[in-house]
């Protein structure tokens, strides 16, 4: 099997996306998984700004890198120059959205998967030594998915019936879903405070 077929499996692009080479980068000890997209892309494609289905692409914006989990010990990075589509109807353009893209820029979907689960279990420092990925992207990834779930929840009924941001300050409720890493933020001043110490939970 060739090591771009066996790529595409594994990253699960379907036939929107294509796995167009795989380099090894010897003296930066680095695998390039370079990707690009395929005519079948914009028969799924809408516009973002109209939702007509009539897309077309025209351009490429520059060429992006993202941080994947490593291939036998060796870091490895997605390669590719994202499409830009148009809307037949609008004439406005935007970007095509990569579907292995997390939440964080830069970071794909299964090493986000991954740290946080090393996270759940581990200071994030010691996750970063795993990963290989310095504290600073780890957190940002952790961050973003805590605000998702903050963002998804619903306190209908939690307190008198009232609809509340959150829960009451030093509730079981509240320490419970605010977690480790949350409650070292509090003591330590915000956002700024949960860079240091303390698990994801």
């Amino acid at each position: 099997m060739l090591p771009e077929k066996g790529f595409q499996k594994i990253l699960g692009l379907g036939d929107g996306w294509q796995v167009q080479q795989v380099d090894y980068v010897e003296k930066a000890s680095k695998v390039l998984i370079r990707i690009q997209e395929t005519a079948a892309l914009w028969a799924s494609e809408s516009c973002p700004h109209c939702n007509c289905k009539s897309v077309g692409g025209y351009d490429h914006a520059p060429e992006r890198t993202w941080r994947h989990l490593n291939v036998c010990q060796l870091q490895s990075e997605i390669v590719c120059a994202l499409p830009r589509g148009q809307g037949k109807d609008c004439k406005k353009g935007y970007t095509v959205r990569a579907p292995w893209e997390g939440r964080r820029r830069g970071l794909p979907q299964e090493f986000e998967a991954f740290a946080l689960t090393l996270m759940r279990a581990m200071p994030v420092s010691k996750a970063g030594e795993i990963l290989g990925e310095t504290d600073r992207p780890l957190w940002r990834a952790l961050f973003a998915h805590v605000d998702a779930a903050w963002s998804e929840l619903s306190w209908e009924n939690v307190v008198g019936g009232r609809r509340r941001d959150e829960p009451q300050a030093g509730t079981p409720l509240a320490d419970g879903l605010r977690g480790p890493a949350s409650q070292a933020g509090a003591a330590g001043g915000g956002r700024q405070g949960r860079r240091h110490g303390g698990t994801f939970c």
